[in-house]
């Protein structure tokens, strides 16, 4: 949620907690199967999925966006699994890993990889993933690396280089207390088994990592918050939540770990507190997005597609907050534009990926990009229909919310306005973004004949001349030939 969706801590809380009830309500009573001895999933695993899916979908994302796709930050995030067939520990990233093989960890989904790194045995079902015809089965990475510290420390290295210490400001490790640990194996003396070795291990993998790095730890870069005394909440006892939440804030209250947050809180910094002490002084830059709504001043209703929704009032909100972003060359960069948006919705993650579908090299990183005025807009007006109607372009090319290159081309338009041509001096400008016209500007002693033919209806059209049926498409393939902007 943190690092691919790009919630911020308060969203993610929310988030968790709306999904434990509906997710550990019990499918089996007992972990063993009284019929073949072996462990069994004692909650449905569909309803984990189908949660997931949802709160992919509530970030403004499609429910199959992939691990690997757009995002707004450059934070590197994986998550670890097993592999059941050689017990391997593997990562599930979001970003290119050198030398990495199989296409199964490339073309993993969002939800995949959430499934697989929560396949706890006896509690989920093992995740089933397929790639180039081939299915690769996947357990929770917490019975290899229930601490997962020295996972994450190569990694870094394979990404960041060695050393890795002098790269390093702080590295924090949260552990999630000591509940009792459920399932590994197949009978039950394997179960039981795993459980003590798993119990033991994240506390002395965390004592191992900080003795065999004290150059961190001596200059408060590396910090180990796990709060204790919970051994009494199952991992499925949602309804326990507020015996961890009790648990947490006492343990937070201890003289010697409030200690050790104020050490944290002095290494990490708060570089961005002089920045909102300035703006507190400043005016504020408006975000012009949030004057945005679903009224019919802004969204067109009762149209059949997706692009038609486009209304006059909405089009001058798009074009003022690229004015806002521009830089002095007339582009945007990504940077800029993700600084028009301050509220939850929508999430920096549901930006990156609309931007994202606008590349015509869909491998450039955003973060790399910068568009100029017809590209902006755009996106604005994708976000706009989908944050306020979860409405999606038609598929284009058999993938859902994809865009076609032609499409693209006449998206890069969206600001031009062109003269209208027809014979009485109305001086209006025309634009075609809508797919069927609209038009500003007037000369109010003369009557648009282009507008009545865009207006007219039922009987009205059949008296609409050819002439003018003529002109209006005239006007539109002048739109088309505009010069890009």
């Amino acid at each position: 949620m943190l690092g691919r969706l790009e919630l911020d801590i308060e969203t993610c809380i929310e988030e968790f907690t709306n999904i434990m009830g509906p997710i550990f309500k019990k499918k089996h009573h007992t972990p063993v199967s009284p019929f073949t001895g072996k462990v069994q999933p004692r909650f449905d695993t569909s309803t984990l999925e189908k949660s997931i899916k949802q709160l992919i979908e509530r970030r403004g994302l499609p429910q199959d966006t992939l691990m690997r796709g757009q995002k707004a930050s450059a934070c590197k995030t994986f998550v670890v699994a097993l592999t059941d067939e050689g017990t391997t520990l593997v990562q599930f990233t979001d970003y290119e890993r050198v030398g990495e093989m199989s296409n199964t960890f490339k073309l993993a989904k969002i939800w995949e990889a959430a499934r697989a790194t929560s396949a706890a045995t006896s509690f989920f079902a093992p995740i089933e993933i397929s790639s180039g015809g081939s299915r690769r089965k996947f357990l929770d990475g917490a019975l290899g690396a229930n601490n997962p510290v020295y996972r994450m420390w190569i990694e870094a290295q394979q990404q960041f280089g060695s050393p890795l210490e002098p790269q390093i400001r702080i590295l924090l490790s949260l552990g999630t207390g000591r509940p009792p640990l459920t399932a590994f194996g197949e009978s039950v003396k394997e179960v039981g088994k795993s459980i003590i070795e798993i119990s033991k291990g994240t506390e002395n993998t965390a004592r191992e990592f900080h003795g065999t790095h004290t150059e961190l730890a001596d200059r408060h870069a590396y910090f180990r918050f796990n709060p204790p005394d919970i051994s009494e909440v199952g991992l499925e006892e949602a309804q326990k939540r507020n015996i961890i939440e009790e648990r947490t804030e006492a343990y937070g209250e201890d003289p010697f770990i409030e200690q050790h947050i104020r050490r944290f809180q002095q290494s990490a910094g708060e570089e961005q507190t002089p920045i909102q002490n300035v703006a507190a002084h400043a005016p504020i830059s408006p975000r012009f997005f949030y004057d945005l709504d679903r009224d019919p001043k802004y969204i067109k209703a009762n149209v059949d597609s997706y692009w038609r929704h486009l209304t006059l009032d909405s089009h001058e909100i798009y074009e003022k907050i690229y004015r806002e972003s521009r830089s002095p060359n007339g582009y945007v960069h990504f940077r800029s534009f993700t600084q028009q948006f301050n509220r939850p919705n929508p999430p920096p993650a549901q930006i990156a990926h609309v931007w994202s579908r606008l590349l015509r090299d869909q491998s450039t990183p955003i973060n790399k990009t910068s568009h100029p005025k017809g590209f902006v807009m755009a996106v604005c007006y994708m976000l706009h229909i989908e944050t306020y109607l979860h409405e999606k372009p038609r598929a284009e090319h058999d993938i859902p919310g994809a865009i076609s290159k032609p499409r693209r081309e006449l998206l890069k338009r969206y600001g031009n306005w062109v003269s209208c041509h027809c014979d009485t001096q109305c001086r209006k400008e025309w634009n075609f973004a809508n797919d069927v016209g609209m038009w500003r500007g007037a000369n109010a002693k003369w009557k648009c004949k282009l507008v009545a033919a865009l207006e007219s209806k039922g009987i009205r059209k059949f008296l609409v001349g050819e002439k003018e049926e003529k002109m209006l498409t005239e006007v539109r393939k002048s739109w088309e030939l505009s010069r890009r902007t």
